[in-house]
């Protein structure tokens, strides 16, 4: 089973043998190293809020690309970059959680938007889809979605994407009781 991300200009990711791959483009490699020198990020990790993230060797890269049912799917430069995640047990996703699982994940989503302004970085997305549960705690897993801000910019631009992707439904759910699965 492959199953392959998309819509993410800095790379995609991947299930392949059991793994969590994660391919990073040429251009987007100096801001994935400094994300994960931020020492919020180093927190983020060791707190298990963000999902266990590692560079595959170049020995390991190789043997992977040696792997013929991997080069038929996965076209890339060599100067790309491959991380390897954790894997968690159960992924579930937004239509499938209670109200309590969004407000969790969106409780992260805020707390490390937070975390992340404090060092000039932000997040350039907000939505559930870039959070799994581990147990019974979310786990935020798109360490690309992380990028540097402009420091003149007072504006965090996926306001509007997180206010529909979690607010408006946890209100909706709430008030009129509209089960999450229908929003």
């Amino acid at each position: 089973f492959v199953f392959r991300s998309f819509r993410d200009p800095a790379g995609f990711c991947f299930l392949y043998n059991s793994r969590i791959l994660r391919v990073v483009h040429m251009e987007f490699i100096a801001n994935l190293n400094d994300v994960l020198d931020l020492s919020c990020v180093q927190e983020l990790l060791s707190s298990k809020q963000l999902i266990s993230t590692r560079i595959l060797s170049d020995s390991e890269r190789r043997e992977l690309e040696q792997e013929s049912a991997y080069r038929e799917k996965f076209e890339y430069g060599p100067e790309a970059l491959v991380l390897e995640h954790e894997r968690l047990f159960f992924p579930s996703f937004p239509n499938e959680w209670c109200a309590l699982m969004l407000h969790d994940a969106g409780l992260l989503t805020l707390q490390i938007a937070a975390s992340l302004l404090k060092a000039g970085f932000g997040l350039k997305d907000a939505t559930p889809l870039n959070v799994l549960f581990r147990g019974s705690k979310a786990v935020f897993v798109d360490i690309l979605s992380i990028e540097r801000r402009r420091q003149t910019d007072p504006i965090w631009l996926p306001n509007s994407q997180f206010i529909r992707t979690f607010f408006f439904p946890l209100l909706l759910n709430r008030k009129p009781g509209i089960p999450l699965a229908d929003l």
